[in-house]
């Protein structure tokens, strides 16, 4: 959908990658590019037609889908997309047996650069912070007890922690403010952590 706020008026694509949702996007900085996950987890009794799910590439300018592809094979779902300090593209595939894989995408020549496992058992989406933050440019990303960090020196998701008793569906809800405090709500409680 895409919304003017001169005139509010909505224009509409439907079936972009055909049978699937589109899950998340982000803007690619310098460029007239976004690029988002798709799923094809159905909802309540829902049965997918894909096969796995895709990254893709929409060009605002054009208004019009200009790559899509299965990036990570079997993949039901694309989720925590972020752009990193090196220009790539962060994301995470949900795999068919449970548990996620990190990404690292290049959109420019449309390959994945780096991937590997999520080492915590993440039972809902991974959430990333869209842009990189912090003196090192660093993406933060965060599912259910795990905390993870992309670096650009490294090229890499590495795991901050895992810790079971922040286990949390709300990572959604959290804030990073500039000076490196993070803030989360478990449960009644309002956490704070120092990322930086």
């Amino acid at each position: 959908m895409k919304l003017d706020m001169r005139d509010f008026s909505v224009q509409f694509w439907r079936n972009v990658i055909q049978d699937q949702s589109i899950k998340n996007l982000v803007a690619l900085p310098e460029s007239t590019l976004l690029c988002g996950g798709s799923s094809i987890e159905g909802g309540t009794g829902a049965k997918p037609v894909a096969k796995e799910a895709e990254l893709l590439l929409w060009d605002t300018a054009s208004d019009r889908l200009v790559w899509h592809g299965a990036v990570v094979p079997g993949a039901t779902k694309y989720v925590g997309t972020g752009v990193t300090a090196d220009g790539k593209v962060l994301t995470f595939a949900r795999m068919p047996e449970g548990g996620y894989t990190w990404v690292v995408f290049d959109p420019a020549k449309r390959v994945v650069t780096a991937s590997g496992k999520v080492e915590a058992d993440i039972h809902q989406d991974v959430y990333t912070q869209p842009e990189p933050m912090g003196p090192e440019r660093k993406n933060y990303c965060f599912g259910s007890c795990w905390l993870g960090v992309y670096s650009p020196a490294s090229g890499r998701v590495e795991t901050v922690f895992i810790e079971p008793k922040l286990k949390t569906r709300s990572w959604q809800f959290l804030h990073i403010e500039p000076d490196g405090w993070m803030y989360f709500p478990v449960g009644t409680k309002l956490l704070r952590m120092k990322l930086y």
